[in-house]
């Protein structure tokens, strides 16, 4: 059998696999494989005719390059600006309404098109002009299609980002991309459109919504991110996810986009197939109609069952608290919530409870929860000195840090490898946590504990602190088992009245008259880092505050009590994280530090602090009294002896690789074995100190 034959055997799947391979491999040989040669295929093959064709044109950048295959009298392609200097963007449009042979050549080609992304690589694409398609594109396609049918049948993917300056030109046609075969729709717009077109561009994007769930019934990816002031266009997507099907497996509003009703929460909940949800809500929430929620609680339904990955966008830590018992899925992976407004250093802990007893509690491997703007709404005994003009005394407000205590509910979730709780208030984390969480987390990849930046803790005097865990007012652990969203919205709501009143009255704590700079107290030291090279071989990052300053005494002695190389034992530690972030952790002698890092964790490439915002402090506290003054030049040591830290690790490195040899050549024993290609922690490294971690 000739091979002629063989070929023409191939199914049209294969023959196609062919094709995009040799675009694939065309970064290579450019000259010889590629689109060209695969279009050559196209024209002088009548076998590979329409598998070429169609790995031709599966992708297109953007809907403008469809034009090209007319005749050049049939379009224009005007040139705007430079495009950051690499290609020129040029504007396509058709010239006049396309005749019907041309129509009939744009429906050939248009049926082949399968993804139409702003993100692809598209072989068809200019790599002379950036091509994008003029508003009147999209008018004359959707006026096409009225009598003709859709163009784009076959399309399942669209992801566009639009020019701020096409908003309500472009979104007034755009459902003419819409198809039956439409699967994902991601639309970008992080432009504010100009206040004179604001409500007609919300008004057109609104109706675009409002087409998505009669053109596209088989939806199953949506994600949309544009201008937060399109306020009027939240009906029309609310109404797209109160039709989504079946299909639906992901939604992606953005952060501060279209915030949710209860309505609108609950019927994603009772989708089967939904694993992604990225969504937010606003202060309305809880004033919304709950009772078909609370319904749905008490009857113990299964909400959200196949949810996978949880992005949460909140005003407060409130909202996220009480929705998180809606999820009742095993299978969550991903949990991620973020707080835009004020969240109360008091909503911490219940919300550190609530997570440890969703049901997928053990399964959840990524949690990353960000507040950037925490207040306190506990108040100290001592007055501000002086008084306000207004004559009522005023107090310092009585920040509580976050220590093990609080973070002792997170233990419970042994599956987590990612942690980022960057919370912009004090840690006083201990090293028996630390030990703890090492030994909990071994598969830990990234650990960041604190937003690691200097608050208005660090500029108070001790008397206005209390840290004693005995005097804390913990919410227990029964805040919020069970109770109705309603009867929890309306405890939560009277006590966010009082916040805003109370923290003004504390003066913001700010760095005002009075505040002098005593750092708030770092109960671990340095060697609260050892379990960490002991119990965790994949760590990559590790952010966390800690004490520096009493490793002279203690590391040394110790060190000289170790045995020799080559007696550690099989199960050796690893060599630490490539990055590590000390945040505003106080530091005395940096050579000290960095002989301990050097050996515990001789692969850090690079140190991060905290500090950095000391060299403009003269900006950031203009009307700073002496006695302020006096604490700066310790404040940029600290900065100064952490940078000699992240310059003195390699060089320590080196140098106790050679101690390492000379000991093993004293001792008698053979050549260091070369370092296992799949594990990291034998690469280089002070085994002495890494004997240390487990003895």
């Amino acid at each position: 059998m000739s091979t002629t034959r063989l070929i023409h055997r191939l199914p049209l799947w294969a023959v196609e696999e062919i094709c995009r391979y040799l675009l694939f491999i065309s970064r290579r040989w450019a000259d010889t494989v590629g689109p060209r040669s695969v279009a050559a295929l196209a024209a002088t093959s009548r076998f590979f005719h329409e598998p070429a064709l169609n790995v031709l044109w599966h992708t297109l950048s953007d809907v403008s390059q469809l034009l090209f295959v007319l005749p050049k009298c049939a379009y224009n392609a005007v040139t705007l600006e430079e495009d950051g200097g690499i290609r020129p963007r040029s504007l396509v449009s058709f010239n006049g309404v396309p005749d019907e042979q041309q129509v009939k050549r744009l429906f050939t080609y248009a049926r082949r098109v399968r993804v139409i992304s702003s993100e692809a690589s598209c072989p068809t694409a200019s790599r002379k002009f950036k091509h994008t398609a003029a508003p009147t594109v999209y008018d004359t396609l959707a006026m096409l299609q009225e009598s003709r049918g859709n163009f784009f049948i076959n399309l399942e993917h669209v992801t566009y980002h639009c020019p701020p300056e096409l908003i309500t030109e472009v979104f007034g046609s755009f459902h003419a991309l819409f198809g039956p075969a439409l699967k994902e729709l991601l639309i970008w717009d992080l432009y504010e459109p100009h206040a004179d077109t604001l409500t007609e561009s919300a008004e057109v994007y609104a109706r675009m919504l409002g087409k998505v769930k009669d053109i596209a019934p088989s939806l199953r990816e949506l994600s949309v991110n544009i201008s937060p002031e399109f306020t009027s266009a939240v009906p029309a997507m609310l109404a797209v996810l109160h039709e989504a099907t079946h299909h639906l497996v992901s939604v992606c509003l953005g952060d501060g986009i279209f915030p949710l009703t209860p309505a609108a929460v609950l019927h994603l909940a009772r989708l089967p197939h939904l694993h992604t949800l990225e969504f937010s809500v606003d202060e309305t929430f809880f004033k919304h109609d709950l009772k078909p929620v609370n319904e749905a609680i008490r009857a113990h339904e299964m909400l959200f069952p196949a949810i996978r990955e949880l992005h949460i966008s909140a005003p407060t830590f409130v909202q996220p608290r009480n929705l998180l018992r809606l999820f009742r899925s095993p299978h969550i992976e991903e949990l991620d919530i973020r707080v835009r407004g004020e969240a109360r250093r008091s909503d911490i802990d219940p919300l550190f409870i609530g997570i440890a007893r969703m049901p997928a509690h053990k399964h959840i491997s990524r949690l990353y929860i960000e507040a950037l703007d925490i207040i306190s709404n506990e108040l100290s005994n001592k007055p501000i000195s002086p008084p306000p003009p207004d004559g009522e005394p005023a107090f310092h407000p009585m920040f509580r840090s976050v220590s093990g205590k609080t973070l002792a509910p997170l233990l419970s979730m042994s599956n987590l490898y990612d942690i980022v709780l960057k919370l912009h208030c004090p840690f006083a984390v201990e090293a028996k946590f630390l030990a703890k969480a090492a030994s909990t987390w071994p598969r830990l990849d990234r650990l960041t504990l604190g937003s690691l930046e200097a608050g208005w803790w660090d500029f108070m005097v001790d008397s206005d602190r209390d840290d004693d865990e005995d005097k804390r007012k913990d919410d227990g652990p029964g805040a919020d088992g069970g109770a109705p969203l309603e009867n929890l919205a309306q405890a939560n709501n009277g006590e966010h009245q009082q916040v805003e009143a109370e923290n003004n009255n504390a003066g913001g704590g700010g760095r005002g008259d009075g505040f002098v700079w005593k750092p708030y107290p770092r109960p671990a030291t340095i060697l609260g880092l050892l379990p960490f090279a002991r119990h965790c071989s994949r760590l990559d990052a590790l952010a966390v505050e800690f004490d520096a300053r009493l490793i002279k005494a203690d590391i040394p002695d110790r060190l000289e009590r170790m045995p020799l190389p080559g007696e550690q034992p099989p199960n050796w530690p690893t060599n630490g994280p490539a990055i590590l972030n000390v945040g505003m952790s106080p530091i005395d002698d940096p050579c000290a530090v960095a002989a301990f890092l050097s050996g515990v964790f001789p692969m850090v490439e690079e140190v991060l602090t905290g500090w950095e915002w000391v060299e403009g402090i003269e900006d950031i506290i203009p009307d700073a009294t002496e006695v302020q003054r006096a604490a700066w030049p310790v404040l940029l040591s600290y900065k100064q002896r952490w940078e000699a830290v992240g310059e003195l690790i390699p060089m320590y490195v080196e140098i106790r690789k050679e101690e390492r040899r000379w000991r093993r050549e004293a001792a008698g024993l053979p050549p260091e074995e070369l370092p296992h290609p799949h594990r990291r922690d034998h690469m280089v490294g002070d085994h002495g100190l890494q004997d240390l971690v487990l003895w």
